[in-house]
């Protein structure tokens, strides 16, 4: 059957998959600021087309990033997309190629894997290189059990999903580089499970005005600071409440987490 088929060329493709996984750990692409992106993106094309997909690779559009990330313009970002297939429907991976500083205590460089117990540790082996190499073996048995592809298959790696992704994943939707029938993202939420929604979130911004004044005549300015603290008070007060009042209908792992926060 063409399931055992795919299955056993994943099984064969273990030290492929070890490698990719391998050299995409040892690019440490950084965020904050976002840093060898591009290294990512050169790579991630070569391994695409490798396996037998087209691939375009598209830059987030500076003012796009001076408008929403100004303070870290001058790092581009990448968006790098495989196809297979030219027709609708779209079945849509993604995976997301940045990783978050990593901190203190490690045993090992975070940015030279190191396979120990039959398990691979550095940073961003598991959030989330890891899932995108699961993607990529998975197209690559499809493609060598030479599965009937009734449809297209893409895959695209984004960047900037630590600090929101608004120019990642946000960027390749509003801009129309893909336009996806259905969507599978292979994060970290657990190997036996599969998740069919993800909560929402609402940005809001606050400026508070002070007045400033010097240190010896303080009660000539105004602290804006304190007058945060008054206004965080009275939004929890308030708006916490109706947050939390707002329960899904879908079914979750546990009651808490039927209810926003």
């Amino acid at each position: 059957m063409l399931k055992e088929k795919i299955f056993k060329k994943i099984d064969e493709s273990r030290d492929y998959y070890v490698k990719v996984l391998k050299d995409m750990v040892s690019i440490p692409t950084v965020v904050p600021p976002g840093e060898h992106y591009k290294d990512f993106a050169d790579y991630a094309k070569d391994v695409l087309k490798e396996i037998g997909l087209d691939v375009t690779v598209v830059e987030v559009p500076k003012d796009y990033l001076e408008k929403h990330i100004p303070e870290m313009k001058d790092y581009p970002r990448y968006i790098v997309i495989g196809k297979l297939g030219k027709k609708e429907p779209i079945l849509h991976f993604n995976g997301h190629y940045d990783v978050v500083p990593p901190g203190a205590g490690w045993k090992t460089d975070p940015f030279k894997p190191t396979i120990v117990d039959d398990k691979l540790y550095g940073r961003g082996a598991s959030d989330m290189k890891g899932g995108i190499v699961s993607i990529l073996t998975a197209v690559k048995a499809i493609i060598e059990a030479e599965a009937e592809i009734n449809g297209t298959i893409e895959v695209s790696m984004t960047p900037d999903e630590e600090i929101g992704g608004i120019c990642g994943a946000n960027y390749m939707l509003e801009a129309g580089v893909s336009k996806p029938s259905y969507c599978i993202i292979a994060d970290t939420s657990g190997y036996d499970r599969i998740w069919i929604g993800h909560k929402g979130v609402l940005w809001g911004e606050v400026v508070v005005y002070g007045k400033p004044a010097h240190a010896s005549m303080p009660w000539l300015g105004v602290n804006a600071f304190e007058k945060m603290v008054d206004l965080a008070k009275k939004m929890i007060a308030t708006l916490k409440p109706k947050v939390e009042s707002k329960v899904t209908k879908y079914e979750t792992d546990v009651p808490e987490g039927k209810r926003a926060t």
